[in-house]
């Protein structure tokens, strides 16, 4: 293949697919082409500009950058201006985080013209969207100024709210985009949305920032609300606005290891860590809390779970680093009242914070065995030669034991 032959992937009439970093003129020359096709070809084919818009994202020369920037772009923002009510939810919003991470000003208006009009506003992706926003201040408050007292609907909404809320807090902003009649009435509808958490989350997160005779009522159902979280984020809020009773409920939240995290951060944005509770510097206690931190990743549970408790705690030399450590065992439960059913794990904090879900039961092995495989797994994702070919708790305490004679392994 000649140098200056575009790969494959990008081939004219071929359909664009995930793959290499745009690096060369040829390679977003022919991808320009294919945007052509599908333009002639629309409504027909749209979805294929979401591969497209990933390929540009990984654009990797400057030529590249320059044919995209000054043909692609253009090309794509036409698309949306001309087919976007067409268009698939997941496609558009890809086209919009595209717009977004390119600070394309004309693509970012046709995504505001889109929220304006209500249109693609329940895809999860407007998470990232606005994530990609707050980390560019002067985009972000145009797009605020722009939206004006426009109050989007659905995880577009929530996503702008919670934007608009850390703009706040950062004193980013003069005030609240959701500090109006309409936008209040949002909030008190997202407080008793049980739809999603992080909704009535956000909810009580903007209401140290909105006025009228409403805030006193939000507060109110935020405090009473029957998630812990939303609780926890009321607290926050009417702290914020001098309530001292609020330092003292997120102080009583920073004794739960499940809360504490979220309640310690609190304390320190409103310089009140003082407060806290002596228990919370015990190594078993952060233990915990480095575990409800793993879990409640959304690459993980997601959420925090409804106990947690050390079974565990020692002392010892940990093969994988080369080092002795404080470990600790720490067993957590989940509730699934859809099944009506609660699950039991347990996991190690003092190296590399994890569990090995569908490997360690904690009813059936004892603790020794349960370090023995977390040693295994360390070994293994280490690439040390000591890894075992098969992991086994067996396998595991009889490392362990070489390091640690006598300590029961």
């Amino acid at each position: 293949m000649e140098a200056s032959e575009p790969p494959p992937e990008f081939m004219p009439g071929s359909r664009i697919q995930l793959g290499p970093a745009l690096g060369s003129a040829a390679a977003a020359r022919c991808l320009v082409r294919r945007l052509d096709a599908i333009e002639a070809a629309a409504p027909e084919g749209l979805d294929e500009l979401a591969p497209i818009a990933a390929a540009i994202s990984e654009v990797s020369s400057d030529e590249a950058l320059g044919v995209v920037w000054n043909d692609a772009l253009p090309r794509i923002v036409d698309l949306v201006a001309e087919h976007g009510p067409a268009m698939g939810e997941q496609t558009a919003l890809y086209l919009f985080k595209l717009f977004v991470a390119a600070q394309h000003i004309g693509g970012v208006e046709e995504m505001l013209g889109a929220i304006r009009r209500g249109r693609h506003h329940d895809g999860y992706l407007w998470g990232d969207i606005f994530d990609q926003l707050l980390a560019n201040r002067a985009l972000a408050l145009m797009v605020v100024e722009s939206l004006g007292r426009c109050v989007p609907a659905g995880y577009c909404g929530v996503a702008y709210l919670e934007m608009a809320n850390a703009l706040m807090r950062e004193g980013a902003l003069p005030e609240h985009p959701y500090d109006s009649e309409e936008g209040r009435e949002q909030l008190r509808d997202l407080l008793l949305s049980t739809e999603d958490i992080w909704y009535a989350q956000s909810a009580a997160g903007a209401l140290p920032f909105v006025g009228g005779a409403d805030q006193i009522e939000l507060i109110t159902m935020a405090r009473c609300h029957p998630l812990s979280e939303v609780r926890l984020e009321a607290a926050r809020a009417a702290a914020a606005m001098g309530d001292l009773e609020a330092l003292e409920v997120l102080a009583h939240h920073a004794a739960n290891p499940v809360d504490a995290g979220t309640a310690i951060a609190y304390l320190q944005e409103l310089d009140s860590i003082d407060r806290l509770p002596i228990d919370v510097y015990d190594p078993a206690f952060q233990a915990q809390v480095a575990m409800v931190a793993w879990l409640s990743d959304p690459s993980e549970f997601g959420q925090p779970p409804a106990e947690v408790a050390v079974v565990d705690r020692r002392r010892l030399f940990w093969p994988p680093l080369n080092r002795e450590i404080e470990a600790f065992l720490v067993r957590f439960v989940y509730d699934f009242p859809e099944v009506d059913e609660r699950a039991t794990f347990i996991g190690m904090v003092g190296s590399v914070t994890t569990a090995l879900l569908g490997e360690v039961d904690p009813e059936t092995m004892d603790h020794a065995d349960i370090y023995g495989m977390h040693c295994c797994w360390e070994l293994e994702r280490m690439h040390d030669p000591r890894a075992p070919t098969v992991r086994s708790p067996e396998t595991g305490r009889r490392i362990l034991d070489l390091e640690n004679p006598g300590a029961g392994f």
